[in-house]
């Protein structure tokens, strides 16, 4: 197998051989991905990389049922949008890589990503201020940490014309 420089220049070769790829662009994604205060934007720049290794390193995993996947799943691939009717929204918001893979991998790389968000600090403030406002609920009841995850609802709006009613 490459190594990542040697699997970095072959997928960058091939997607440049489909798109027009922008030097300084793909300059700063380099140094990114190389600065060692963070390594999360190495995870989320190198999903091709994560395609070759993740079936060596969790084979246990590979048989698991074939899903429709989101496949280049992490933590900042979600958020909050507001929809036609101008509800806010919250879910996975980037679907450029989704295929058919086991479920398993879309479960183990947002895992991955999370723990290594952790590690860089970049979820600590959010973690800090439900584990201080739920911990009590939460301990009670480990379910209830979905509830920790709030989404801020909109003010009321009217509901959108219809054309076939006088407003």
């Amino acid at each position: 197998m490459d190594d990542i420089r040697q699997a970095t220049e072959r997928y960058e070769a091939w997607l440049a051989g489909h798109v027009a790829l922008d030097a300084d662009d793909l300059a700063f994604k380099h140094r990114q991905m190389a600065d060692p205060r963070s390594r999360f934007p190495f995870l989320r720049a190198t999903y091709y990389r994560w395609l070759e290794r993740w079936p060596l390193v969790c084979p246990e995993l590979v048989g698991a049922p074939v899903v429709l996947a989101v496949g280049d799943l992490h933590v900042e691939n979600f958020g909050t949008w507001r929809d036609a009717d101008g509800r806010l929204s919250w879910g996975v918001n980037d679907f450029d890589e989704c295929e058919p893979l086991p479920y398993t991998q879309d479960l183990v790389r947002l895992a991955a990503s999370a723990v290594r968000a952790v590690r860089d600090g970049g979820l600590r403030e959010t973690g800090r201020r439900h584990r201080h406002r739920d911990s009590d609920r939460v301990r009670a009841r480990p379910e209830a940490c979905w509830s920790a995850i709030r989404v801020e609802r909109p003010a009321p709006h009217p509901p959108p014309h219809d054309p076939e009613r006088p407003p």
